[in-house]
């Protein structure tokens, strides 16, 4: 199918984008020309039209000490373009605002306690944190592009079917969310396949850590998400990932969902707290610290969860054709204790591990990973498709 001038205006548009937030050092329109391939006048055009849209900027020219006017440097203009990215966690409520080049321009997180929660009271509070933050970042030449709501649970089509930590179900969250439309247009997704933009992005179109890997989250519950080329893979109804709900043995505890031996019941923090004979609210890294002491609870709890996690991840591995495990949230911080079980696990159960060798490892982002990355996959459909932000 051709391309009509419209699509290659779009196309070119983007690789210019894409090319100036790759590159360590910001480049000028001559080494976009040579780096893209396309001709000097074409960058020169295109460059002109981000600067107006007030998406790039012009940096101050740097002295070559030689003859000949400098080329001058473009960069992601500070605050040009913004998102959002909205996280309800059983024990947190959060935001987050990013800009094209990846900076954080503000954040909250606001504590509480919302297990079995209603879900107007918390929505209409996150909505409150959200609105007065991009109330703080509106200026006449900010463009705002929208928000991503982070749940934990089960999400499709603009619906959050089921979230039993929350005891949420069957709700739309927009409209409790953001009853008076300052929000704008707001994507609704799972937690942790969320969360696994962080992941997968160094900052909006640039990829980072492994092209493909599995991610799992924890935090009461246990999520997953799943990157192939270096983008999150949601699935045909936005279900992809549920590892937390994958049986490691059909004789083992009650799960919140009501199933038994689910990965959850032996490493979810309610569980691993509650093995570990310790306050339910108890942050990972105190569950950590009680493990490597004296403690034998502890450390049997999470030799129970390693196991549990490496036969859980291996049945994905076993399908997917995945080499890399990330783990996330407090199995991040718990990842010195369960590196060791989760690998004999996969030594154990994967069927290539004699060819190919599984490479566990712990998010460098855990703590806000699901708003970061909600505001990251907003972003990363501008770089897609920037041209929709400029005039025709």
């Amino acid at each position: 199918m051709r391309m009509g001038s419209a699509d290659v205006r779009a196309s070119n548009i983007s690789a210019v984008l894409h090319e100036i937030a790759r590159q360590p050092i910001a480049p000028s329109r001559a080494d976009l020309a040579h780096s893209t391939g396309l001709t000097r006048a074409t960058v020169s055009r295109l460059v002109d039209d981000l600067l107006h849209a007030g998406i790039l900027t012009e940096l101050e020219t740097p002295s070559t000490g030689g003859p000949g006017r400098p080329a001058t440097p473009v960069a992601m203009r500070p605050g040009g373009v913004i998102a959002l990215g909205l996280e309800v966690n059983v024990f947190h409520l959060a935001a987050v605002a990013l800009d094209l080049s990846g900076k954080v321009l503000a954040q909250d997180v606001q504590a509480g306690d919302f297990l079995a929660s209603e879900p107007e009271p918390v929505l209409t509070r996150l909505g409150r944190m959200a609105a007065e933050m991009l109330g703080r970042l509106r200026a006449p030449t900010t463009r705002y592009v929208g928000a991503a709501l982070a749940l934990p649970g089960l999400v499709s089509d603009g619906r959050l079917l089921r979230a039993p930590n929350l005891g949420w179900r069957n709700l739309d969250p927009r409209p409790l969310l953001d009853p008076t439309g300052q929000l704008g247009a707001v994507r609704l997704g799972n937690e942790a396949t969320i969360a696994s933009w962080s992941v997968a992005r160094l900052r909006p179109g640039v990829a980072a850590g492994p092209e493909n890997f599995i991610y799992v989250s924890g935090e009461v519950g246990i999520g997953g998400g799943i990157v192939l080329d270096s983008r999150p893979v949601e699935g045909n109804h936005g279900w992809a990932g549920e590892i937390g709900h994958v049986c490691v043995d059909p004789n083992g505890p009650r799960c919140s969902c009501g199933a038994r031996g689910c990965l959850e019941a032996y490493a979810g923090h309610r569980a691993l707290a509650s093995g570990a004979r310790l306050p339910a609210m108890t942050p990972a890294a105190e569950i950590l610290a009680a493990a490597q002491g004296a403690s034998t609870a502890a450390r049997q709890t999470l030799d129970g969860a390693a196991a549990a996690l490496g036969r859980a991840v291996a049945a994905v591995v076993n399908v997917l054709d995945v080499s890399d495990v990330v783990l996330g949230g407090d199995l991040a911080t718990l990842f010195p204790a369960l590196d060791a079980g989760m690998r004999r696990e996969l030594d154990e159960h994967v069927l290539a591990r004699p060819w190919e060798t599984v490479t566990c490892s712990a998010a460098q982002i855990s703590r806000m990973a699901a708003s970061r990355g909600g505001a990251l996959s907003v972003l990363d459909r501008v770089m897609e498709d920037p041209a929709r932000l400029l005039p025709v």
